[in-house]
């Protein structure tokens, strides 16, 4: 594990808060222990209803990412599982311990950051986060390194707030949401409360979509859960009537694709994936010192399975048809030619743009005027994520301007 001074930021304050919560978490968590099936969230849906885990994970080395009282481990050990538990909090983990001798059930326990876990590549055939590393760690560290913990075709499971939720949560933790956006959703990233010094990370669905499939990912499902009628929470995030109206959790599902003759699958070519809307509830791993902060408690509610709609999302287009290629699809760069000065005008009128790559038309494309294939990255938010493809419009727009 990484020296104390060596930790960003955000892991020293999110170990030192949830060193001082802990308390408040043990019975909870001993709750969730005793109780035979998952029941996941704030509104506590069962795992019956909503199916967050493999029909089967018997045999399966699994990885808890912010394991905290470690009951979903120990749902996965009385599965036939091999979990594996990872926490910043020591204070948590001395509760887990507690409660794997109360309950006679043992799975290692590792103090540690899980944007950076102490086991080698291709160690787990799942991993998994409730209100865990999922909203505590920094996305852009710690889905690359669930990627790499995982073996090909190992999946990925994770629940956190909705996005659309975490746009209308008020500054004070003592009301729930209303019907109104109070900030922006392009650039959403991370979170910081008045009331307390705890930091969280919530990603846009493009952003989150975008990031898993750089980090190898296929988006099976993304699950917005709703809760059936007469659900109860203790923390006041949302009222039922708001969360039956607009998802307030949502859960991610995906899986590592699988290396051939030792390259990765190529984009386009990844299974469809599945956006689902479902009622529902959730056990609690977020509650807040008032508002946000993750509980364990489970909340009885009999799951409702009428209502639920599921929107097929076709499979990602193959690219290598198309006249705007991404790096992947074109590997032959070639110089600027002498005298060219119509990529310069382009930049100065776009400062969101940061380079310019010419490349060669791939053969199979026939642009009007033989335009040439372009790339063009746009400055990222923030200095640690690297630059990202523009939006397929934006891309087709330069290349009308180089055109002419």
């Amino acid at each position: 594990m990484a020296a104390m001074s060596e930790l960003p930021d955000h892991v020293l304050r999110n170990r030192a808060h949830w060193d001082r919560w802990a308390r408040e978490f043990e019975e909870p968590g001993r709750s969730n222990w005793a109780q035979d099936e998952p029941a996941w969230g704030n509104w506590g849906v069962p795992e019956s209803h909503l199916r967050l885990l493999p029909a089967d994970v018997s045999g399966l080395d699994a990885i808890e990412l912010g394991c905290g009282t470690g009951y979903v481990s120990a749902w996965l050990a009385r599965r036939g599982a091999r979990p594996v538990g990872i926490d910043g909090s020591e204070a948590q983990l001395a509760t887990a311990q507690r409660l794997q001798r109360e309950f006679g059930l043992e799975f290692p326990l590792v103090h540690g950051n899980a944007e950076e876990v102490p086991y080698p590549d291709d160690s787990f055939d799942l991993a998994i986060s409730e209100y865990g590393a999922s909203i505590w760690c920094d996305p852009y560290r710690w889905i690359p390194e669930a990627s790499r913990l995982l073996r090909p075709e190992g999946r990925l499971v994770f629940l956190i707030n909705a996005a659309l939720f975490m746009l209308c949560a008020p500054e004070d933790g003592d009301h729930p949401a209303a019907d109104r956006l109070l900030r922006p959703y392009f650039g959403m990233h991370r979170f910081e409360w008045p009331d307390d010094d705890s930091v969280e990370f919530h990603l846009p669905h493009g952003e989150m979509i975008a990031l898993l499939r750089r980090s190898g990912f296929d988006v099976e499902e993304l699950i917005e859960i709703r809760p059936p009628d007469g659900s109860t929470t203790p923390y006041p995030l949302v009222t039922l009537e708001w969360a039956q109206r607009w998802p307030c959790e949502e859960v991610w599902k995906a899986r590592k694709r699988a290396e051939r003759q030792g390259h990765r699958q190529a984009p386009g070519k990844s299974k469809s994936a599945h956006l689902t809307q479902a009622r529902g509830g959730s056990s609690t791993r977020w509650a807040p010192s008032s508002r946000r902060r993750r509980h364990r408690g489970r909340r009885s509610a009999e799951p409702d399975r009428e209502g639920t709609r599921t929107r097929r999302i076709p499979a990602a287009r193959d690219r290598s048809r198309s006249p705007i290629r991404d790096a992947a699809g074109d590997a032959h760069r070639v110089r600027q030619s002498r005298g060219d000065s119509r990529p310069e005008p382009f930049l100065q009128q776009h400062p969101r743009v940061q380079q310019l790559v010419v490349r060669t038309p791939p053969r199979d494309v026939t642009l009007d005027r033989r335009v040439r294939i372009v790339l063009l990255s746009r400055r990222p938010d923030r200095g640690d994520q690297p630059a990202q493809p523009l939006p397929a419009p934006e891309l087709a727009q330069a290349a009308q301007q180089l055109a002419g």
